[in-house]
């Protein structure tokens, strides 16, 4: 079972494209139902974003809540980027997942997801943030519990233009109130996309200019190498990459600072971020 957020989640270099502007908004609803849980939003048109946004949720005929998305940030909800109920952990009650999107050139989407509690007979929500690169939801071992496949948005502009950026492999799942990184429990996934990164630096090894800011695969080498150490493989990783970079660790206001500089950026981001364990 997969639904997705993005058509295409992400693009080989881990790039969306959405417009350079944000048009005027039109008034925005949508509906989704399973079994007895049924959520509607609605929203009225603004001059950029939405209006007057709203959610509610009908559970057994009741309506069990009824109010703004998140109040204290109903300002970001520019757009409508999908609703659905859906049962992420297999328990009885199926979850509520609002998804908005803030408004920008490529940025952002966060998830509101609503969870029900039998004690209070209310739902709870939380907010879990995107960035950039949004997700898709897919049961990746057949066990009936959803995955929230996405990437590492602390990646973005890292070493590297947003268009030249790479973002490795997250995976997370539905646990105590939240959504838990479970990335690691899926290595097969984690190699294709460290294969993936690292057939995309080799082509673009043919237009790296040493002098110029994130043109040497940077990007691309600093997802690859976070996806390997995911496997456990890092040692491997650096050696590879120490024998295939050609860049001078350039930045974006034209001063390189060489290539050891540059691993070690990469080294104390990895560590900082928690691949490096």
């Amino acid at each position: 079972m997969k639904l997705s957020l993005l058509p295409k989640w992400i693009l080989p270099l881990g790039i969306i494209l959405l417009p350079w502007f944000t048009p005027p908004a039109l008034a925005q609803s949508k509906t989704a139902a399973v079994g007895e849980v049924r959520a509607e939003f609605t929203s009225e048109k603004g001059d950029f974003c939405l209006t007057n946004p709203r959610l509610k949720i009908v559970r057994k005929g009741k309506v069990v809540l009824d109010q703004p998305p998140a109040p204290s940030k109903v300002e970001e909800a520019c757009r409508l980027a999908d609703l659905r109920v859906v049962n992420l952990d297999k328990q009885a009650e199926s979850e509520v997942v609002l998804d908005l999107y803030t408004g920008g050139a490529h940025c952002c989407t966060y998830s509101l997801i609503y969870t029900f509690n039998p004690q209070t007979q209310k739902y709870q929500v939380f907010r879990h943030d995107w960035g950039n690169v949004g997700y898709r939801l897919s049961d990746l071992n057949g066990d009936r519990v959803m995955e929230f496949v996405s990437a590492d948005d602390r990646f973005a502009y890292l070493f590297a233009p947003y268009a030249a950026s790479a973002f490795p492999l997250q995976i997370w799942r539905l646990g105590q109130g939240k959504l838990v990184d479970i990335t690691r429990q899926y290595p097969r996934q984690i190699y294709a996309d460290a294969t993936q990164h690292w057939q995309a630096y080799v082509e673009n090894r043919k237009i790296c200019d040493p002098t110029s800011w994130g043109t040497c695969g940077e990007g691309l080498l600093a997802a690859y190498l976070a996806d390997k150490y995911l496997l456990g493989q890092g040692d491997d990783g650096w050696q590879r990459l120490r024998a295939q970079y050609q860049g001078k660790g350039c930045q974006f206001d034209g001063k390189c600072s060489g290539t050891e500089s540059f691993l070690r950026q990469l080294r104390d981001f990895l560590q900082k971020s928690g691949y490096i364990r």
